[in-house]
């Protein structure tokens, strides 16, 4: 993994990201970040025995994306300043949500927990602790995911997933040094929380629908 990547005005870079996965088909997906604003997906390519892609408008023709082996990689060209950004990959099993709405559905109980996303840094990371978590119509639930960071400038960030779309930002939560920040978009609030310590966040959905059966996304800046 890079943690900066650099290049001048109309030139080329990519970036690369390693990954591991048991799944005979999976998507690997791309974002980009500019700070205190949400993700903003840039294309999914698959791999194994998948070969879809998409790429959101305002990438096609500058980004691209390949798949080799265990690693992914996002080429952008004819680079300008506003490229400037911190860029996260993450891996998505295509089938995962189907298969878990169809649980949820007959028995009320299963909500996803994603793989995390993983930023452009050699030393920060951030895992999610349960790969799934039930809970009962009008019950609450809490995920969680660790993190390992040598700064005390952190903030970190839940989405949501539904298949075939890109994240939707959920809140952001400061911690360490800025653990009195807190932000939570409008139709989360009231129903979603989140803590955060030193090396862990959690979030808490209350009053369960079927609707908030979806994957969900930790990230770490």
């Amino acid at each position: 993994r890079q943690t900066k990547v650099s290049g001048e005005e109309e030139g080329s870079v990519s970036l690369q990201c390693s990954f591991s996965t048991s799944r005979a088909g999976y998507r690997l997906y791309w974002y980009r970040q500019y700070p205190h604003i949400p993700l903003q997906y840039i294309l999914y390519k698959e791999g194994g025995v998948g070969s879809g892609e998409h790429t959101a408008d305002f990438a096609k023709g500058r980004f691209s994306s390949a798949v080799a082996g265990s690693s992914t990689t996002l080429t952008i060209s004819k680079l300008s300043l506003s490229d400037s950004a911190v860029y996260f990959c993450a891996l998505g099993a295509a089938q995962c949500r189907r298969v878990m709405e169809k649980l949820y559905k007959n028995s009320h109980s299963y909500t996803g927990l994603s793989s995390n996303l993983s930023a452009m840094t050699a030393e920060d990371s951030i895992t999610p602790l349960q790969t799934r978590v039930s809970g009962k119509e009008g019950e609450s639930v809490t995920l969680s995911c660790s993190y390992e960071t040598s700064s005390e400038d952190v903030y970190l960030y839940w989405y949501r997933q539904y298949s075939d779309q890109p994240p939707q930002y959920i809140l952001q939560k400061g911690a360490r040094s800025n653990s009195r920040y807190s932000n939570t978009a409008g139709f989360a609030k009231g129903r979603f929380s989140s803590t955060s310590e030193r090396t862990f966040t959690t979030l808490t959905i209350s009053d369960l629908a079927v609707g908030d059966t979806a994957v969900y996304l930790c990230a770490l800046r």
